[in-house]
């Protein structure tokens, strides 16, 4: 476990832990503990509430059930006057991300990287401004349960009052718009034998990424559970109902999970929860109606920010940007729609950076005609930036050759060519103009490549310890084999 004393003392010094074990889901359910009576172990006793004080246990207790095996990790319900902020994808390759350090700056409270490395956690003393929990990457929570890890960030120990900072980070995620209206239970599904529209389930399986997440296969999927938004997600944003959205979950699970993950399909709490979180994210993407025409595709050629972007109209008309950059920024993009005779509504103004995400980010929204373009072009910039392309003569060379941690790219002789993906991903992040370029993003765009993910080697890693990685492997004669062999 992390740093136990890390962890905030008013939480330690309580007796309101729970532990939670992760499920074949991949989910991680809050459990309570209970001793047994004649070999006084502990042992997972069924779900724990945050409502309920006699579901906790000490802090001693819960740490004893993890070094013990028994469960994976230690929580604690949100304390009453505090706030948990949970980031999402705010750590890449070890570091925080601008977006997510600078509210971790401005909060200046108590702050943790959370269990899969890849989020942080906030938690801060004050009243949550609004109903509104979640938006984008970024939860905000005055109930729920913090799994802490005790892994802070920047020496951030102590929680600290920080309501002016909590105001000002619900305006800037939720804006002034009232709250979404909860999701009546008569509008949900409770049959487990339901089943979506076939012609509007027809429909969205032509989107390749929507057909992928229902035939279970995405790659930077871990639980039915992240299936289930993004599946609820499509739905939403193609204007299904509350039913048909249910009914398209309940027939996936019926597919893909097993009795428990059936039974969960049709809790009204689970759904209601979920279809709360997605409806905000789905929403962002009408803020392409503050607009004053219609977008119906992006096209991009390369990915430089550098690169020209045309939006393409109903109407057929073309708005052309010199560079990504330039449509990012308010005042330049304003400026060029003025010379195709467009004003920028204030409102549009006001809401242009979820304008530019919906525009270029939501693929599943617009047409980026050129993603597949875009990453083959990535990847021979990645080629040019090598003074020679490393060749891998034989096989057992694979090893050496990425083992010392200095190469990141090599060709066999029959054209394949072999990536590191966290360095290919982190040169992708810095060359491109296209936003939410992340690791796993980059990992579907590879494999609609025919990339696939197949050889580890053992390398060196931080502190000089040996760690596996996987490599990945492109099919044969992506490339010619160029240069000379480093080995």
């Amino acid at each position: 476990m992390a740093n136990l004393n890390n962890m905030p003392l008013e939480y330690r010094s309580e007796d309101r832990w729970v532990v939670w074990k992760r499920n074949k889901d991949g989910e991680k359910p809050p459990y309570k503990l209970i001793r047994t009576a004649y070999t006084k172990k502990l042992r997972l006793a069924g779900n724990a509430s945050n409502k309920e004080p006699k579901d906790w246990t000490d802090f001693a207790t819960a740490v004893e059930a993890v070094e013990t095996g028994v469960a994976d990790g230690i929580g604690s319900p949100v304390k009453e006057g505090h706030v948990f902020i949970d980031l999402d994808h705010a750590i890449v390759d070890g570091k925080v991300n601008s977006e997510a350090q600078a509210i971790i700056e401005r909060l200046d409270s108590y702050s943790e990287i959370s269990q899969s490395k890849t989020g942080a956690h906030i938690v801060a003393a004050g009243v949550k401004p609004t109903e509104k929990c979640r938006k984008g990457g970024v939860e905000i929570y005055d109930h729920q349960f913090i799994y802490f890890t005790g892994d802070v960030i920047d020496g951030r120990k102590t929680i600290n009052e920080r309501q002016e900072a909590l105001d000002w980070l619900c305006q800037e995620t939720f804006g002034g718009q009232p709250d979404a209206e909860p999701v009546p239970v008569d509008e949900l599904v409770l049959d487990r034998k339901a089943r979506p529209p076939a012609d509007k389930l027809d429909a969205l399986l032509k989107d390749r990424l929507f057909a992928q997440t229902w035939k279970h296969q995405r790659e930077d999927f871990d639980s039915l559970s992240e299936y289930d938004m993004s599946l609820a997600g499509f739905a939403i944003r193609s204007g299904w109902s509350d039913r048909e959205t249910h009914s398209l979950l309940i027939a996936f699970r019926h597919k893909w999970g097993d009795e428990d993950s059936q039974e969960k399909s049709v809790r009204p709490d689970y759904i209601k929860r979920t279809l709360a979180k997605v409806k905000p994210e789905a929403d962002t993407t009408d803020v392409l109606d503050l607009l004053p025409f219609k977008v119906v595709k992006v096209e991009q050629r390369g990915v430089g920010e550098s690169t020209p972007v045309k939006l393409i109209l109903d109407d057929g008309q073309k708005i052309e940007f010199d560079s990504t950059e330039m449509l990012l920024s308010k005042t330049r993009a304003r400026a060029r729609l003025w010379q195709y005779d467009y004003d920028l509504p204030k409102k549009a103004e006001d809401r242009w950076r979820e304008i530019t995400k919906a525009l270029i980010v939501l693929k599943e929204r617009i047409a980026v005609v050129t993603r597949a373009e875009a990453m083959r072009t990535c990847i021979d910039d990645f080629i040019s930036t090598r003074i020679s392309l490393p060749m891998i003569e034989r096989d057992g060379s694979i090893s050496d050759m990425f083992g010392s941690g200095l190469n990141s790219i090599a060709v066999d002789t029959k054209g394949r060519l072999y990536l590191r993906l966290s360095d290919f991903a982190r040169f992708v992040r810095v060359h491109t103009g296209m936003g939410g370029v992340t690791q796993k993003s980059v990992c579907n765009d590879l494999i609609d490549l025919g990339f696939k993910k197949e050889r580890k080697v053992s390398v060196t890693g931080k502190g000089g310890k040996r760690e596996q990685i996987s490599l990945w492997v492109s099919p044969p004669k992506l490339v010619e084999p160029v240069g000379e062999s480093k080995l």
